[in-house]
């Protein structure tokens, strides 16, 4: 809901239906989002002055959330946290240099992939692709367009270099901005509720009913 809030990323509409968004699939699609959307009513995210917070969330963290600050340059309020449950959901990807390059449109010369910058959670913020530097969210975007979006999962990764191809292992999937769907479903297998999940990756944030639905 605060998500929807705050959504403007298309030119003539907020949301859109897919992973890029929130992957509405229709009000029969899942009764069990229908009634948390109803336990919830009218409850939205927002900062001490009021304004609804940019709540974005992934699939899985992988060990530690990271900021919107540290990932996409924004100033938006958002506290990076650990959580620990996330740290088995790992993956590996391989691929040859040449691959690499031809993903990134870059000749194939020098060390193929190195990580510049990591923030505190041992995401990826800066990187370099055989010289050519680009945003960790960038890397991550243009590898899922060239190997497939469950190849390289997350920028929380390491790399290594062995007999002409380039090795990743990481942790979670998606950005890692904000919400942790698979963390928050731990916690609530643990016996947290809706305000507790929120407080714990939003723990800057306030959780308030709307003057109206």
């Amino acid at each position: 809901r605060t998500f929807a809030l705050t959504a403007k990323r298309h030119r003539d509409f907020g949301l859109c239906d897919l992973a890029h968004c929130q992957v509405y699939r229709g009000v029969t699609a899942n009764e069990a989002a229908r009634d948390a959307v109803r336990k919830t009513a009218g409850l939205f995210l927002h900062t001490a002055e009021g304004a609804p917070l940019s709540a974005y969330f992934h699939a899985s963290c992988g060990g530690h959330t990271s900021t919107p600050r540290d990932v996409f340059g924004e100033a938006s309020v958002g506290t990076a946290v650990a959580d620990p449950s996330c740290a088995a959901h790992t993956w590996r990807f391989s691929a040859p240099r040449a691959k690499w390059a031809a993903a990134f449109k870059v000749p194939a010369h020098g060390p193929a992939l190195e990580v510049v910058r990591r923030d505190a959670g041992g995401r990826a913020l800066e990187v370099r692709v055989f010289g050519k530097k680009l945003t960790g969210d960038s890397f991550l975007s243009l590898a899922g367009r060239a190997f497939g979006w469950r190849a390289v999962r997350s920028a929380r990764f390491t790399a290594t270099e062995s007999r002409g191809a380039v090795s990743l292992s990481g942790s979670g999937t998606g950005h890692g901005v904000g919400f942790c769907q698979l963390g928050a479903k731990d916690l609530a297998n643990r016996g947290a509720n809706a305000r507790d999940i929120l407080q714990h990756y939003f723990p800057e944030v306030q959780l308030d009913a709307m003057g109206q639905e």
